[in-house]
């Protein structure tokens, strides 16, 4: 699973926490990923 965040904090604990990838990304790309269902990178 990938998780998309504005959020230093998290995309710092969840991969170990929540065993979940993150990429970290602006707002408007968190949205964007939220509204296609799609992240880039």
């Amino acid at each position: 699973m990938v998780g998309v965040t504005n959020s230093a904090k998290f995309a710092h604990y969840a991969p170990t926490g929540m065993r979940v990838e993150t990429l970290f990304r602006s707002t408007a790309e968190c949205v964007e990923a939220a509204v296609s269902g799609i992240v880039d990178g």
